[in-house]
């Protein structure tokens, strides 16, 4: 499997929710920090937007998508003169899944969901993240987007059967086609990140066989020759542009995957360790600590409390 598509699998959302925002002209509206990821899609107006930490003013028009990724406060205004009020004042409704805003007008209105992960295994990929990506109308791909988007509306209103595995590959969906054309866009610009680096020419080589064969035990030099690189340029390249050296990235990413399968299998410790190349659940139980700063055994509590509540839940 393709780095990207290794990666985006792998997130569970843990919650989602989408948001209808509708208001009148000359306003300018804060909204607080938040976890995860939020998307938008822009159906009316034209509107800026002001990210707390990020220098500049973006404009976003009708057609328009948006991903925001960093977390912080952020504005949205489509007059930058307006006195600024928070978004909790134009709340109309809110329900388990979704929230309205309105103040009584639609010169400008978005749509669009948030979606919360399971923090230990979304950081890294969040991290990587740029703090906000455009995708603008008359990008290519942004009718797969705005279809995806419609379908996750309807799904989370539905409550249907299935709905939740509907959910979560549409949300699969939508964050590789925004990745897509952000990666496309960005082809003579290098970024950091090793969403940036899966571009790469040499270093996207490499990567993909880490993510192909997870439990092989790569070294530098295999590495290098397979990028078609130097052990030296390679290594200083690779962690230039992830933050990771080979290794360290190689030992995450698999400590990643055993969290996934520790989370959504019944698979043993035991027996996660040894098909990720640990030759004993000792050294994978060292490396798991290492990584997450607590045992695999104390995650695989974690995990079964979490489904032993949200089956009570459930039954209420």
């Amino acid at each position: 499997m393709d780095p990207l598509s290794d990666v985006i699998s792998k997130l569970k959302p843990r919650s989602h929710r989408t948001v209808h925002f509708q208001m009148r002209e000359k306003i300018a509206v804060s909204f607080p920090g938040y976890e995860g990821l939020k998307i938008y899609s822009i159906t009316q107006g034209r509107c800026y937007l002001s990210i707390e930490g990020i220098e500049g003013v973006q404009v976003i028009e009708a057609g328009d998508c948006l991903l925001l990724a960093n977390g912080q406060p952020f504005i949205i205004a489509d007059d930058l003169q307006s006195p600024l009020i928070e978004s909790s004042q134009l709340y109309t409704l809110v329900t388990e899944n979704a929230s309205v805003f309105s103040n009584g007008g639609d010169d400008v209105s978005f749509t669009g969901c948030r979606f919360d992960f399971h923090q230990n295994q979304a950081k890294g990929f969040l991290k990587a993240l740029p703090a906000f990506i455009i995708i603008r109308r008359e990008d290519e791909g942004l009718s797969t987007l705005k279809w995806s988007l419609q379908m996750l509306n309807s799904e989370i209103g539905k409550g249907a059967p299935g709905a939740s595995l509907i959910i979560e590959h549409v949300t699969h969906i939508i964050l590789t086609e925004i990745l897509r054309s952000h990666l496309a866009a960005q082809q003579t610009v290098r970024g950091m990140g090793w969403l940036y680096a899966i571009t790469d020419k040499h270093l996207g080589l490499a990567l993909n066989a880490i993510h192909c064969a997870p439990q092989r035990k790569w070294n530098l030099e295999e590495l290098a020759k397979l990028a078609g690189m130097s052990r030296s340029a390679f290594a200083y390249q690779f962690k230039h542009v992830t933050g990771y050296t080979p290794i360290e990235y190689i030992r995450v990413w698999k400590i990643q995957l055993a969290m996934e399968r520790l989370s959504n299998t019944r698979e043993s410790i035991s027996t996660i360790a040894f098909a990720l190349g640990y030759e004993s659940e000792s050294a994978f139980s060292t490396a798991f600590k290492g990584v997450t700063g607590y045992a695999p055994s104390k995650h695989l509590a974690r995990c079964e409390q979490a489904a032993s509540e949200a089956s009570a839940r459930g039954r209420r």
